[in-house]
């Protein structure tokens, strides 16, 4: 039996194969990653503009959105034009492309469902204005939709064989938690920085519990996709550095907050030394939970430490140095839900023996 792939890596071919699946050569990855990438930039350079540029609150129509909807639909066209160079009829095109890669053109079609709803949303309620756009419905379905589609290189590598993973996926798992933390922007440690002095316009405990619940949340969120990483791959040196770095850049591009940078940077520094050190997988549970800790709590120990040198906290010591434990704390809870504990084999064997007895 013939293989039902081509691989998408050279000039025009005739089409006697038609209605082939395609197979991605890394030219093909990188080319998609990084019109995922174009995507989330605009994303956030419109984020940038919504809160520095006034005119953008006043028209849908703006260079901001212009950035955005041009990279979305260079997206579209590069994965429509990969899809129809195979002959397959339109309705096939989600079928053939490569694997891990249909559901990023189902997230272009939900991407331009969006767009034309968020048109009409903003000529009918107006523009949003601050943490507004974060939650507003159709910006939801525009961050969903370019979360499955920045995702497409990390789910093909997941349905490979073998523990391998490139850096196209590691890149496409930097935009999924870029996203993640797009959406979450509204408590972020990195943005909101409750604890600096002279940062707070709230009174004390509001902003303390404000605070905390951010470093919680944004620890769950990078714990939730390292462990995702962890548990399936075999990461290189530098994958944790790249992607808690490069998402700290694009934490950067709406607040121009240069600190961030360097605490995302060395967390991502040190989460690579951890990784190494305790090689943390499904099968070193004890390593994986002491890594599932080590990572969110060093990371927020350089993100006060940070705040301390750089503008000084106003927060009490207690505050701010249980953070950082709070942190691992999360990133170890959230370490039993990617990964939790065998259940004995009596217990596991109870749900098929009442299946049984049902049947």
């Amino acid at each position: 039996m013939t293989s039902a792939t081509k691989v998408i890596d050279s000039p025009a071919r005739p089409r006697a194969d038609r209605g082939r699946s395609l197979r991605a050569s890394s030219r093909f990855e990188w080319a998609a990653v990084g019109l995922a990438a174009a995507i989330a930039v605009g994303a956030h350079v419109d984020a940038w503009a919504h809160g520095h540029v006034a005119s953008t609150l006043e028209t849908f129509f703006t260079p901001w959105h212009a950035l955005l909807y041009a990279s979305f639909a260079a997206t579209t066209a590069f994965l429509v034009l990969c899809a129809a160079w195979t002959g397959a009829r339109p309705w096939e095109w989600v079928r053939v492309l490569p694997d891990g890669y249909g559901l990023s053109l189902v997230g272009c079609v939900l991407f331009g469902i969006g767009g034309v709803l968020d048109l009409g949303w903003h000529l009918t309620f107006g523009i949003e204005r601050n943490f507004q756009a974060l939650v507003s419905p159709t910006h939801l379905i525009l961050i969903g939709s370019a979360g499955l589609i920045g995702s497409g290189a990390l789910r093909a590598a997941w349905r490979r064989p073998g523990r391998a993973i490139g850096w196209p996926a590691i890149a496409s798992a930097t935009l999924t938690l870029t996203m993640l933390t797009f959406f979450g922007q509204f408590d972020h440690p990195f943005t909101s920085q409750w604890a600096a002095l002279g940062a707070t316009l709230v009174p004390a405990q509001p902003a303390e519990e404000l605070g905390i619940l951010g470093v919680i949340f944004q620890s769950a969120l990078l714990m939730g996709v390292v462990l995702l990483l962890v548990r399936r791959f075999d990461l290189p040196l530098g994958s944790l550095t790249f992607l808690m770095g490069v998402n700290a850049v694009f934490v950067t591009m709406i607040h121009g907050l240069d600190l961030v940078i360097l605490v995302g940077v060395l967390g991502g520094v040190a989460a690579d030394v951890a990784y190494r050190a305790l090689r943390p997988s499904a099968a070193r549970l004890p390593q994986l939970r002491v890594f599932a800790f080590v990572v969110p709590a060093v990371l927020y120990a350089l993100y006060f430490r940070g705040l301390i040198v750089a503008d000084g906290v106003w927060w009490p010591v207690h505050l701010w140095a249980g953070a950082p434990v709070v942190a691992g704390l999360t990133g170890l809870l959230v370490s039993y839900c990617v990964v939790p504990p065998p259940a004995p084999a009596a217990a596991a064997a109870e749900p098929v023996a009442a299946a049984t007895l049902r049947a």
